[in-house]
């Protein structure tokens, strides 16, 4: 249960986990210390090399095949987008990294879904191990794609955000 400021006042109201995450009147509620807790495991956590590498360890708690079927994704599109200079048609300076730009194709994936892993994981009760003050194995194995689509995004030229 954890104690969060009430609009219009500075009284406050305990509220579990649920309801942390959306209240009744549709105000949305943070968690600070999980806020903390991840951006201390994210600035800990270095910029991977390449894509594979970033997403490797939060396959291994799906099936080979989803691992498979992305590789082969990957290679795809990567080939799809040299064949048609894809960068350049849409602005992107060559200097951008092309992994980069994988990095957040591939999030947008429904099959296999990276989000939908990442999501589970950020959400699931266990991934808080409060006692500890650290996250679980599961969100760990998330934390080297989390930080490459951040890195992605934010080396994104201002006309694209």
């Amino acid at each position: 249960v954890v104690a969060l400021p009430q609009r219009g006042g500075a009284h406050t109201v305990q509220m579990d986990a649920a309801q942390q995450r959306a209240r009744s009147d549709g105000a949305v509620g943070i968690d600070f210390a999980w806020k903390k807790t991840l951006e201390t495991e994210l600035d800990r956590t270095p910029v991977p090399a390449t894509l594979l590498g970033a997403v490797r360890p939060m396959m291994q708690s799906v099936d080979n095949a989803d691992l498979a079927r992305l590789v082969d994704i990957i290679e795809m599109q990567t080939a799809a987008w040299r064949r048609t200079n894809h960068f350049r048609t849409i602005g992107l300076p060559e200097t951008y990294p092309e992994y980069y730009a994988l990095a957040i194709y591939v999030y947008t994936l429904e099959s296999p879904s990276l989000y939908a892993t990442v999501n589970k994981e950020m959400f699931r009760p266990t991934t808080r191990q409060a006692a500890s003050g650290a996250v679980s194995q599961g969100m760990r194995n998330c934390m080297p794609y989390i930080k490459l689509l951040d890195a992605a995004l934010e080396a994104l030229p201002p006309s694209f955000v």
